[in-house]
């Protein structure tokens, strides 16, 4: 077999055919073998036409935002000089306001001291005023003082003597250095035990078994004017009127002198003046037979001076005006 057997033969290598030229005029495509209605067939149709328009919007909506864009950009860049400035003024600006600031905090604590300085100086004034004002008071009250009427009464003599009418005499006098005026009184002279004394009350109207107050109304005194006024003892009544004054027995002497029965006349007086402030005095006198006693009143009467009841009226007092005078 192996002598049959032969080598095996060399492929050859196949020839490659020669390229096709194209042709000089290529087919053109068949027409529709359907047109619609005669229509060409070379028209656009209607979601053509539609896709046409909306790849106009669209390019023409990208061409806006692409302006917008490089104006923004150009506004950025050109705005950058004019925020800086303005951030310059802005600073300048909040400089200003705290030099404002503290100006006017100054200006604020100025005015706070001036306020407090007129404050102080306004209460300074009102203690001024007031000081004044209680000083003009001051002065007003003192020159009334110094320049009022002032009425006293003392005690000038007496007659008890037995079988006499017993009485007292009174003097009133101005020592002020102005009139008084629209003068009253009621006095009242009356005999009581040692161990008692006085009242000093006083009824103008005549009660059974009571001494009878005697009333009496002066219309001016000048200054350094005096009045002298004789004061009854009289008691009791009779058919409704005054019995006549009490005449001095034996023992009614005797007991007078013996100390166990004290006589005593006293009474009120009122009277204006002429900043018609009403005014009053009190008086009280009792009778002393001793001579020794008796040397206590200079006017040599044996009425002295009692404890109690002899006051008068003065500037610390509530001060009553005097009401107008009655007409006739």
């Amino acid at each position: 077999m192996g002598d049959k057997e032969q080598a095996p033969d060399k492929q050859t290598p196949a020839e490659v055919p020669p390229p096709v030229p194209p042709p000089v005029d290529p087919p053109q495509p068949p027409p529709n073998p359907d047109p619609k209605n005669g229509e060409d067939p070379r028209k656009m149709s209607k979601s053509e036409k539609i896709m046409v328009w909306a790849t106009c919007v669209i390019a023409a909506g990208t061409l806006v935002s692409a302006g917008a864009i490089c104006f923004q950009w150009y506004e950025m860049h050109t705005g950058g000089a004019d925020t800086k400035a303005i951030a310059n003024a802005a600073q300048k600006q909040v400089c200003a306001a705290n030099r404002s600031v503290d100006a006017a905090q100054k200006f604020a604590d100025t005015a706070e001291d001036i306020n407090k300085g007129i404050k102080d100086a306004a209460q300074q004034l009102q203690a001024s005023a007031e000081n004044s004002k209680q000083w003009t008071k001051t002065v007003q009250a003192s020159m009334r003082l110094d320049q009022r009427a002032w009425l006293s009464a003392t005690s000038t003599g007496q007659t008890i003597a037995i079988s006499k009418p017993i009485s007292a005499n009174l003097r009133l006098q101005n020592v002020g250095r102005t009139p008084a005026m629209r003068i009253s009184g009621l006095i009242k002279m009356e005999s009581i035990p040692q161990d008692k004394t006085p009242t000093f009350l006083y009824k103008q109207k005549i009660v059974k078994g009571e001494p009878t107050v005697g009333d009496f109304n002066l219309a001016t005194m000048l200054p350094n004017a005096q009045a002298n006024l004789r004061i009854p003892a009289a008691m009791g009544v009779e058919n409704g009127k005054q019995v006549g004054e009490i005449v001095l027995d034996q023992p009614n002497a005797e007991a007078l002198a013996a100390g166990t029965v004290k006589l005593y006349l006293h009474g009120e007086i009122n009277y204006c003046d002429i900043f018609k402030v009403r005014h009053w005095i009190k008086f009280c006198f009792v009778y002393e037979p001793n001579p020794m006693q008796q040397i206590a009143n200079p006017d040599g009467s044996s009425f002295i001076a009692c404890r109690q009841h002899n006051e008068t009226d003065d500037e610390s007092d509530k001060q009553e005006r005097c009401p107008a005078p009655k007409p006739n």
